[in-house]
């Protein structure tokens, strides 16, 4: 089942409402409309609904990274270690028990938030396929990608990825890629990306995950073994149109190295580099990251190690040098 942009927002409002005060537990209404898309038990009162809920939740949060399951729960208050707080409080105790700023532990958890949401929403999505709810059983160990502008309106995005097989009988591997969006805000079609794989498998099936999200399968040339290791590289071309000005990984699991070397046919005024943000600072005008340097030949290059699940790595660039405040640590 396909769910839109609008669905998504609703749900994400919804979870910020009600963790307000002493959050989701202690809410007497919940806006049944706004949980369209999460599928919850059959149930027919309201404190039912808002167990079925917490359940949903709970779960949904499972597949986060730990920083980020943790903030998610403790903004809804569901996290037993400060489920007897206020909202504000619980932030302050979140804020000091990790070494970081309020104002950083509110943007984890707006991106804690969007994580949940696509995770619950998830649960929903299904392809009328044998592929579908299969368990992955993978990890990544280097992935390497190249970003052309090519100077002809298009962009080729080139990416090659080793994984490693963490039980027998590998042989489908889910990937995906946020679609750029259009100028009147809708996503860009399935159609309008062109996705193929140049070595190391065959794609066999392409859909729409979320309004922003495509997703695809990706076929092994045959079974791994547990700790089989394999590559692939896939090519994405995008229009420059629609390329937003930025090239980000998060991963959902753990990654020992990304490289990215990003080629510009028209050099930027500023290229900067983006480690362990959160998501929901990359688009943020205002906050400066560190720059780096443009080579003769229009590239950029930038290297990470240990990379974290649910963060984001990557690089920015801007047609004119932004003076704004420093990313928050």
């Amino acid at each position: 089942m396909k769910f839109t942009q609008a669905e998504y927002r609703v749900l994400i409002d919804e979870l910020r409402r009600l963790r307000r005060g002493p959050g989701l537990a202690a809410q007497r209404r919940i806006a049944l409309d706004a949980l369209s898309a999460v599928p919850l038990e059959a149930v027919d009162t309201a404190d039912a609904v808002q167990g079925s809920l917490i359940a949903a939740i709970h779960t949904a949060a499972e597949q986060l990274a730990p920083e980020f399951a943790t903030a998610a729960l403790t903004a809804l208050g569901l996290h037993p270690q400060y489920a007897d707080e206020q909202l504000g409080e619980r932030i302050q105790l979140l804020a000091r028990a990790t070494s970081h700023s309020e104002r950083t532990i509110q943007r984890r958890i707006d991106d804690a938030f969007s994580q949940l949401a696509n995770a619950l929403m998830s649960r929903t999505v299904t392809t009328g396929s044998d592929h579908a709810n299969r368990e992955e059983k993978w990890e990544n160990a280097h992935i390497k990608v190249n970003v052309v502008y090519g100077g002809q309106n298009v962009v080729d995005v080139f990416e090659t990825r080793e994984v490693v097989a963490l039980d027998d009988g590998l042989a489908l591997l889910h990937l995906g890629i946020t679609a750029p969006a259009r100028a009147d805000r809708s996503s860009t079609a399935i159609e309008e990306l062109e996705i193929h794989a140049i070595q190391g498998g065959t794609i066999v099936e392409k859909q729409a995950e979320t309004n922003a999200r495509v997703g695809f399968w990706l076929k092994l040339p045959q079974p791994l073994a547990a700790g089989e290791r394999h590559e692939y590289t896939i090519h994405v071309r995008v229009s420059e149109n629609s390329m937003k000005p930025y090239y980000i990984c998060e991963l959902r699991r753990r990654c020992a190295s990304f490289k990215l070397n990003v080629k510009f046919h028209t050099p930027p005024a500023e290229v900067q580099l983006l480690s362990e943000e959160f998501q929901a600072d990359v688009s943020d005008e205002t906050i400066k990251f560190p720059s780096v340097p443009i080579n003769s030949a229009g590239e950029v290059n930038a290297e990470f190690t240990s990379l974290s699940p649910g963060l984001v790595y990557g690089l920015r660039w801007v047609d004119s040098p932004l003076s704004g405040h420093s990313a928050p640590r």
